[in-house]
């Protein structure tokens, strides 16, 4: 699935999207970046639950989380 751009038509995407897909879903920004939404508490704690090495380097959400749930989190 293709993400419809920026304006007010992606956020009606959006809400659309985590209506139909209520746990997660993915899409792709252009035609290289996969990006994947995770919409229920349960579905992150899965990811952040694992011993993998969290992406913190690119901006992502995690890092956003990281000075809240330091390096070390496990939920």
């Amino acid at each position: 699935m293709q993400h419809p751009g920026p304006g007010s038509e992606a956020l009606t995407w959006f809400i659309e999207q985590t209506t139909k897909y209520q746990k997660c879903y993915k899409f792709w920004m252009g035609p290289l970046r996969p990006s994947v939404i995770m919409c229920h508490p349960e579905t992150v704690k899965i990811l952040l639950r694992t011993q993998e090495p969290k992406p913190t380097k690119y901006g992502g959400a995690y890092a956003t989380l990281l000075p809240w749930l330091g390096k070390g989190s496990v939920l």
